[in-house]
C-alpha cells in the first residue's frame, strides 16, 4: 500500500528542514516515496537544499525539483497531487516533525475505515523545537474537530484539518484538481473528500506542528489593516464560493447552502466597501454568528482600533 508524500518548499529554514525530513526516514510504515518541489526559492540556493536531503533521506526513495517562477504554496500542493505515485497521499510541510507511527496509523485507519480522508491531532512546538501545547486546540481555541459523513456543509465555511496531519486516497486526492483557488489546498480537499465520503479521525496527536510567526495559516494571517481584511477574508469567501457552485454542482444537498454562503460574502463585501447591506449581512447570521457580529461593528471604526481587535483575535481573546 504505497505512499506517496508530498513537500511543498519555500525558502525553508534548513535546520527545521532537516527534522522534518529526518523524522519522514524514520517512519515505522516503509513503502513510502518523497516527491519534494520548491517554489523558486529566492534565498536558500537549490544545492543547500539538495545537500539536505541527500544528507536525511538515505533509504527513502525521493523526488526533489524546482518550479521556474514561485506559484504559491497551494498551487505547488495541486502539482505534487498530480505528480504522486502511490495509493495514498500525505502531504508534508517543510517545518513540522512527523512522529514515527504516524504514516501507519493513518495508513491502518484509511484501510479499516474506508474513509475518504483520514488526519490526527497535532501536538505545538515553537521555532526552537520546545513543546507549547498537547493540541492545536490549546493554541486555537475556536477550533472543533469532527469526524464521520454530512459534514460538507460545515467545511464549506470552516476547515478542522491540518495538512501534515492528513492523508487520502490517491484517487480522491487526483480528482480534486483543479484545487479552488483562494482556499488552502487542506481546506479544498477535505471539503471534496467530505462530499463525497466519511471523514476519520484519530484523536493522538501524530505531528508536532511547529507554530511560528510566518505559518501560512496562522490566524488573521496578512492582515495589517481594513483593506486587507476585506481582501483576504471576503473577497476570497465571494470567489469560494462563485467556484463551488461551479465544482460541487454535482451536490444538490449543498446547493441551497452554497447560495446562501454567496449572498452572506457578497453582503459581507457591501458593508465593508459602501456601508450597506447590513441587515442582509445579520439575516445570514448562523453561517457565521461570530464573525457577523465582529464585522457589522469593527468595519465602521477607526483603523487603529480595527487593529487592536484583529490583535486579540490573533491572541484568542475575541
Amino acid at each position: 500500500m504505497s505512499v506517496a508524500v508530498a513537500l511543498a518548499l519555500y525558502d525553508p529554514r534548513l535546520d527545521w528542514l532537516e527534522q522534518q525530513l529526518r523524522s519522514i526516514a524514520a517512519q515505522t510504515y516503509r513503502d513510502i516515496r518523497l516527491t519534494a518541489l520548491d517554489d523558486a526559492s529566492p534565498n536558500v540556493p537549490f544545492d543547500q537544499i539538495e545537500a539536505v536531503f541527500s544528507a536525511c533521506l538515505k533509504g527513502i526513495p525521493y523526488t526533489l525539483a524546482r518550479n521556474g517562477r514561485n506559484q504559491g504554496s497551494d498551487a505547488v500542493f495541486a502539482q505534487l497531487t498530480a505528480m504522486a505515485e502511490g495509493r495514498y497521499v500525505s502531504y508534508c510541510d517543510q517545518d513540522d516533525i512527523w512522529l514515527p507511527r504516524k504514516t501507519e496509523a493513518l495508513v491502518n485507519t484509511l484501510e479499516r475505515t474506508g474513509a475518504a480522508l483520514a488526519y490526527s491531532g497535532v501536538s505545538v512546538i515553537d521555532g526552537e523545537g520546545r513543546h507549547v501545547a498537547d493540541n492545536l486546540r490549546d493554541v486555537r481555541r475556536r477550533l472543533r474537530y469532527h469526524e464521520g459523513g454530512g459534514l460538507a456543509r460545515g467545511l464549506l465555511f470552516r476547515n478542522f484539518t491540518n495538512g501534515t496531519a492528513m492523508m487520502l486516497p490517491a484517487g480522491i486526492a487526483r480528482s480534486a484538481l483543479p484545487f479552488v483557488r483562494d482556499m488552502t489546498a487542506d481546506h479544498w480537499l477535505t471539503l471534496w473528500a467530505a462530499a463525497g465520503g466519511s471523514i476519520a479521525r484519530i484523536p493522538e496527536p501524530l505531528v508536532r506542528y511547529r507554530l511560528h510567526g510566518g505559518n501560512q495559516s496562522a490566524v488573521m494571517a496578512g492582515v495589517t489593516g481594513k483593506r486587507s481584511y476585506l481582501e483576504r477574508r471576503i473577497l476570497t469567501g465571494v470567489s469560494r464560493f462563485e467556484q463551488f457552485q461551479d465544482r460541487l454542482r454535482g451536490e444538490p444537498d449543498l446547493a441551497e447552502v452554497m447560495e446562501d454562503g454567496l449572498q452572506w460574502f457578497r453582503a459581507r463585501k457591501r458593508w465593508f466597501e459602501e456601508a450597506s447591506g447590513a441587515r442582509e449581512v445579520w439575516r445570514y447570521r448562523a453561517l457565521g454568528r461570530q464573525v457577523t457580529r465582529f464585522e457589522l461593528a469593527a468595519a465602521r471604526l477607526p483603523e487603529p482600533v480595527f487593529m487592536a481587535l484583529i490583535r486579540l483575535v490573533r491572541r484568542g481573546l475575541l
